[in-house]
């Protein structure tokens, strides 16, 4: 009998990530770093502060107002991850910028761009070293966006009702065990992996459905649920879609990226309708935009007609681009977008083709580190 290869499951959280790599050093090491960093990227560091002043300006947000927030930050950052502050000493002190623009900076870089949201990655089979399925995911949350890392254990429910964010389903016989990350307080999952070796993450994607909000599954619970009901990462596209095309999804548009030892799937979701296409042997470096086009392999099935029915694609049209056809320009359209639909080039398509860049360069190399 062949062995199974491993799975092996990142669980990257944006503000612990440099945590990981500077722990044990001090804060002489974390210090030498900011420098380091400052003084190679000073040029690349000035440019992104004029821009987010400029941002800050355009969107009425007044920078003073906003250091003292920060400094409510940064006292979180002292208690949680004091490596963080001398990094950004170190920065400020090779780039000569005071360290209070440095602080705002990391602390409101979104209020002036939507180009912090999360990133997700895969590589599976031949583009790794050695042969398995890497999934990871910085998640845009900061200081003071706590998390938990959860062990769900393997149980047979005597509820008969999941809760979820917005509304109560009912619930299954037996849930498997996984493991996952979370926002705390929040019941559902942000990224996991369970005991059959099944890895899911997801991304807010443009969708062009006019969403309420308060209706629907939140992208968390779709996680834990698919984590709970799935032994591979086949089922879990199965659990999504039947969950999607009853209840449908009550925030934004969502990119899942579901892999096991075997397979990996993207599986992107608008509204009540969705489409999910199989790699195998690839990488592939995921923004908050959608990534399939007319290349799904499965797909609701209400979902051109759907589209002409909004008017989006003309009667008679047998396949669509899903990408341009449910992707809208902005990240939370209202019924202004649809009038105005264009496929979007914002900020998450600069983040992604510098990732695939740098992916591409370990292709068949690839490892967890």
């Amino acid at each position: 009998m062949l062995k199974k290869k491993p799975l092996i499951f990142l669980f990257l959280v944006s503000f612990t990530t440099f945590l990981f790599i500077t722990i044990g050093f001090g804060d002489n090491y974390s210090f030498l770093n900011g420098y380091r960093h400052g003084l190679e990227y000073k040029l690349n560091i000035i440019k992104s502060l004029d821009n987010f002043y400029t941002g800050l300006k355009a969107h009425g947000y007044n920078p003073d107002k906003l250091i003292k927030i920060a400094k409510e930050i940064e006292k979180k950052y002292l208690e949680i991850i004091p490596e963080k502050v001398e990094w950004m000493k170190g920065v400020s002190k090779a780039t000569g910028i005071p360290y209070n623009e440095i602080l705002l900076f990391n602390c409101f870089d979104k209020l002036a761009s939507p180009t912090s949201e999360c990133t997700s990655f895969l590589a599976h089979g031949k583009a790794t070293k050695n042969g398995v399925t890497l999934i990871a995911k910085n998640r845009d949350l900061g200081a003071d966006s706590f998390n938990a890392v959860e062990l769900i254990p393997h149980r047979f429910p005597t509820e008969k009702n999941y809760r979820a964010a917005y509304i109560t389903i009912p619930q299954v016989k037996e849930t498997y065990k996984f493991i996952g990350v979370k926002s705390v307080g929040r019941w559902g999952f942000g990224q996991g992996m369970n005991e059959f070796q099944v890895s899911i993450v997801d991304n807010d994607g443009a969708s062009m459905d006019e969403l309420a909000y308060l209706k629907g599954l939140h992208d968390n619970d779709y996680i834990r649920l698919a984590l709970e009901r799935a032994k591979t990462a086949r089922e879990a596209v199965d659990v999504i879609a039947r969950l999607t095309e009853k209840y449908g999804q009550a925030w934004n548009g969502i990119i899942f990226t579901i892999g096991d030892p075997n397979e990996v799937w993207v599986m992107e979701v608008a509204g009540y309708r969705w489409v999910a296409k199989r790699y195998k042997n690839t990488i592939m470096a995921i923004a908050n935009q959608f990534q399939i086009t007319d290349d799904y392999d499965l797909s609701s099935p209400d979902l051109v007609s759907y589209a002409i029915k909004q008017g989006w694609v003309p009667d008679g049209t047998k396949k669509i681009n899903f990408r341009i056809v449910y992707g809208a320009a902005n990240p939370y359209p209202g019924p202004k977008e649809k009038k105005i639909h264009k496929w979007p080039l914002y900020t998450s398509q600069i983040r992604q083709q510098r990732a695939m860049q740098l992916l591409r360069n370990k292709l068949g190399d690839l490892t967890y580190q």
